[in-house]
C-alpha cells in the first residue's frame, strides 16, 4: 500500500500513521522540528496517558493552526509555553470560530496534549473547564 507521502506502509508497522512510515518522520516534516526536540516533545505526551500517533498528528495539526492564527508563525514544542496565556487562547477561538464545535475541537487538541506534560496542571484545568462549558452549550441546541 502507497501512503499519502508517496512511501510503501507496511502493514505490520505503523497502522496509526496514515502517512506511512514513523510518526515522528511525519512530525518532524509537518512542524519542521529537530530530531531530538521531536523525540522528547512525543516521549512526554506519551507517558502520563497512552495516545495514537495518529490523535498526537491531529492534535498537533490544530495546535499549528491555532498559532498560525493568533502569532503568525510556525508551532513547535519551543512554543507550548504560549499556551500559559489562557486568556488569550480561549477569547481567540471563540472570536475567529462561529460554531461550537469547531471551538471544542481546539480546546480537545490542547486539553489532550497539556494532560500529558507535566508543569501545564494549571492551565489544563481552565482549558478543561472552557471545553466542559462548550458542551453543556452544544448539548442545548
Amino acid at each position: 500500500m502507497i501512503g499519502l507521502d508517496g512511501n510503501t506502509i507496511n502493514k505490520n508497522s505503523n497502522k496509526n500513521n496514515v502517512f506511512g512510515g514513523d510518526v515522528t518522520q511525519t512530525i518532524k516534516k509537518q512542524i519542521r522540528l529537530t530530531p531530538k526536540t521531536v523525540d522528547d516533545f512525543l516521549k512526554g505526551i506519551r507517558t502520563k496517558k497512552p495516545i495514537k500517533d495518529s490523535s498526537i498528528k491531529q492534535y498537533l495539526n490544530k495546535l499549528k493552526n491555532l498559532y498560525m492564527q493568533i502569532y503568525n508563525k510556525v508551532f513547535t514544542p519551543d512554543d507550548l509555553y504560549l499556551l500559559r496565556e489562557t486568556k488569550k487562547i480561549i477569547d481567540h477561538v471563540k472570536q475567529h470560530n462561529d460554531k461550537i464545535s469547531t471551538q471544542l475541537s481546539y480546546l480537545i487538541a490542547i486539553t489532550a496534549i497539556l494532560h500529558r506534560l507535566d508543569g501545564y496542571e494549571s492551565e489544563y484545568k481552565i482549558y478543561k473547564e472552557e471545553m466542559s462549558k462548550l458542551y453543556k452549550l452544544n448539548k442545548l441546541k
